[in-house]
């Protein structure tokens, strides 16, 4: 490996390390703020809904600059969110809006982030190497998820509270992203200083493959819905809303993960990866079925131990699909305009996602509206690993002829 592809593996693990750290727990701690489903529902499409944004920014810093000043500039962003939530707890508790300016930045900080992660592991890697790349980083994130719980676990059992193990946690993430942000900096990827151009990626009709991406990232992202709001909620709610123990399991699952990660390293192959992908498609919506089926400590850890060891099956696949796809895009010129309209679809899908949850709460009963949304939502995966198949199929097809 290259001395920037080491460095953008180490980069990545220590965002997942700190990031894992504080999502979970934000959201955690917001919901105990809110104790509504709906409330951090409409709290995620605000922050999700600002992820282009920070992707749009992120193409104007990385054309003018560097590609790691967007990634640096979004760690920033979320360090000092992370602050305020630390700084202004008591005016947070009484006033909900602030929860929602806080969805603002934090949409904005990862957008710019991911822009620039997105574009340093597609400039870093090449196709004939990226399955290997992928799988790796997706190992060394799996291994940062192992640890995060498990400091988070021992943070929280020995505090006073579940609430003050969270602020320390908070703390400790500020410093590990601060480190971060100044790792990332001695990421040394020239940008394109192209221009680039956004609503003609819109046009979809005479370019197949791009249609392809479009349609794939709209569905992805109505699937991941889920998994971004309410899954990891519906689990600490299975747990009996006990801190230590879901930290615990995080831990047993994020093993689990690792586990599945070297799966997929070992067996993948560019012939066998649309059977992997769709292996990991049906595993995942059925294990969130579970879940809500059966919001015990057995469903959990059903659910958990699926979820975990699938996930490397049917996101890996996506991702090397998606970075070939882009690949060929680079090659033409700037692919700036590319990942910031495919992002738009992601988050227009994970917000008809989430309208899916709220939808559910208005109109059918709290015993059945949770299970209808998770069920709206997760069923998107064997949507879009049919869709995949046929593409290909279609497109091999051609190629043939």
């Amino acid at each position: 490996m290259t001395k920037n592809e080491k460095r953008l593996l180490v980069v990545n693990a220590l965002y997942f390390l700190s990031g894992t750290m504080s999502g979970v727990f934000v959201n955690v701690y917001l919901y105990a703020f809110t104790g509504s489903l709906v409330e951090m529902t409409i709290y995620a499409m605000i922050r999700f809904g600002f992820f282009p944004l920070g992707f749009l920014i992120g193409g104007i810093l990385g054309k003018r600059t560097r590609l790691a000043t967007s990634l640096t500039s979004g760690l920033v962003i979320i360090i000092a969110t992370l602050g305020f939530l630390l700084t202004f707890t008591e005016l947070i508790k009484t006033n909900y809006a602030f929860i929602y300016l806080i969805g603002v930045a934090f949409g904005i900080g990862e957008g710019m982030y991911w822009f620039s992660a997105n574009n340093l592991s597609l400039a870093v890697s090449e196709k004939k190497t990226r399955a290997m790349f992928v799988t790796t980083m997706s190992i060394t994130n799996a291994i940062s998820t192992v640890l995060a719980p498990s400091i988070a676990a021992l943070i929280v059992s020995f505090s006073s509270t579940d609430t003050q193990g969270y602020l320390f946690i908070f703390q400790l993430v500020i410093l590990l992203h601060t480190f971060t942000a100044y790792l990332s900096s001695t990421i040394d990827v020239a940008a394109c200083k192209d221009n680039f151009t956004l609503l003609d990626k819109f046009k979809i009709k005479n370019d197949p493959q791009w249609r392809y991406m479009m349609t794939s990232h709209l569905i992805f992202g109505i699937r991941d819905s889920a998994t971004l709001v309410i899954m990891g909620l519906l689990l600490y709610n299975a747990l009996g809303s006990v801190g230590s123990l879901y930290s615990t399991l995080l831990i047993v699952f994020s093993i689990l993960g690792i586990v599945g990660s070297t799966i997929v390293r070992k067996v993948q192959r560019r012939d066998n990866r649309l059977k992997l992908y769709t292996y990991g498609a049906f595993a995942l919506f059925g294990a969130a079925m579970v879940l809500v089926l059966s919001p015990n400590l057995v469903g959990a850890l059903i659910y958990g131990t699926i979820n975990a060891i699938a996930a490397p099956f049917f996101i890996n696949p996506y991702s090397i699909i998606v970075m070939n796809a882009m690949q060929d895009y680079m090659e033409k010129g700037s692919v700036y305009g590319h990942m910031i309209i495919k992002e738009v679809m992601l988050n227009i899908g994970r917000l008809i996602g989430m309208g899916f949850i709220l939808i559910a709460s208005v109109f059918l009963p709290e015993s059945m509206y949770m299970a209808v949304a998770v069920f709206c939502s997760a069923i998107f995966a064997p949507i879009l690993v049919i869709y995949a198949g046929n593409y290909h199929r279609q497109r091999d097809h051609l190629k043939r002829v």
